[in-house]
C-alpha cells in the first residue's frame, strides 16, 4: 500500500480535536464497528475535506490533507477514531490531527499549535504561504 504521508507519530503533548463530524464518520455507521478493516474504493476531493467511498458502500468524510487513497485499509478503533495501515505502522486518519508544545526564546516562550486545516480562513492563509515558497522556482 502506498501512502503519500509516513506514518504519523503522536507527541505527549498531543490535544485531539473535539470537531463534531457528519454522519459519515465510520463510527456513526452502525455497519462499521469498532475494529472493522475496510478498503478505500475511491476519493472525492472538496473544499476543505475529502470523501471516501468505501468497499463496503459507506462513505468516511476526513480533513483535505487525509492521506488515504484508493485500495489503503481503513482501521476504525471508536467513535472519531480510525487510521490507515501502512507498511512501518499507523497513520491517524481520525480525529484531526492537533499537537500544541512551546518553543523558548530567550526569556520568551512561544507557545504553538501544530494542527490540520479546518476552516477556510486556515486554507487561505496556507495558500498565501505557498506563494512565499521556492517550489517550482529552482
Amino acid at each position: 500500500m502506498a501512502l503519500r504521508n509516513p506514518c504519523a507519530t503522536r507527541g505527549r503533548d498531543q490535544r485531539r480535536s473535539g470537531a463534531n463530524r457528519s454522519s459519515n464518520c465510520p463510527a456513526a455507521d452502525a455497519s462499521l464497528v469498532v475494529g472493522d478493516t475496510v478498503k478505500v474504493k475511491s476519493v472525492r476531493f472538496l473544499p476543505l475535506r475529502k470523501v471516501y467511498r468505501l468497499t463496503n458502500g459507506k462513505a468516511v468524510e476526513t480533513h483535505r490533507y487525509c492521506c488515504l487513497g484508493p485500495g489503503d485499509d481503513l482501521v476504525v478503533k471508536r467513535r472519531n477514531l480510525a487510521h490507515a495501515r501502512c507498511r512501518n505502522g499507523v497513520a491517524q486518519v481520525l480525529p484531526l490531527y492537533s499537537a500544541r508544545d512551546a518553543v523558548a526564546m530567550g526569556t520568551r516562550q512561544i507557545r504553538l499549535t501544530i494542527k490540520e486545516i479546518e476552516t477556510e480562513d486556515e486554507l487561505a492563509g496556507y495558500h498565501q504561504l505557498e506563494q512565499c515558497h521556492y517550489r517550482g522556482k529552482i
